[in-house]
């Protein structure tokens, strides 16, 4: 679901919503595909949405021909896919993003994010409460700075 939200913009409410939008159906189409991509039943993505298996099943046939037709959503599929890998992903503009697992150091949420694009190369973020600290081209430095940085403001 994680995925889903990531590269689409929606929330997980609007993905179990009644909506019946073009977005909203496309949206439940690439979820009930990744469930069954990644080995669980078309009963457990339609009940997780609150749709019956018949309907998931339905939402993912559809959503592999979309995706067989249409160029942007293999590339949201596959950023998708990375997601779950726990690869970065690209965004629609070209930027391949992967938010690291955070670090909680007395209270205070220390994350680096990847904004590697194809024009700039790699680049990494050091947010701080999701606040911008520095940035860097290697993710270790980022690592090191904010470590670096926390040791510093916490004594």
């Amino acid at each position: 679901m994680d995925a889903v939200t990531k590269v689409l913009g929606v929330t997980e409410e609007f993905i179990k919503s009644n909506d019946r939008s073009l977005n909203a159906t496309r949206a439940r189409g690439f979820y009930y595909t990744l469930c069954y991509e990644n080995g669980l039943t078309y009963q457990f993505a339609g009940e997780s949405v609150n749709r019956y298996e018949n309907l998931a099943w339905y939402g993912a046939s559809s959503c592999k021909s979309y995706i067989r037709e249409n160029l942007k959503a293999r590339k949201q599929i596959e950023s998708m896919r990375r997601l779950i890998r726990g690869e970065a992903f690209i965004d629609d503009r070209g930027y391949e993003k992967q938010m690291l697992e955070p670090m909680f150091i007395k209270g205070s949420k220390y994350s680096v994010l990847d904004v590697t694009s194809k024009l700039l190369g790699k680049a990494y973020l050091g947010l701080k409460n999701d606040e911008l600290l520095l940035h860097s081209f290697n993710r270790g430095d980022a690592v090191r700075e904010l470590i670096k940085h926390s040791r510093q403001e916490n004594g």
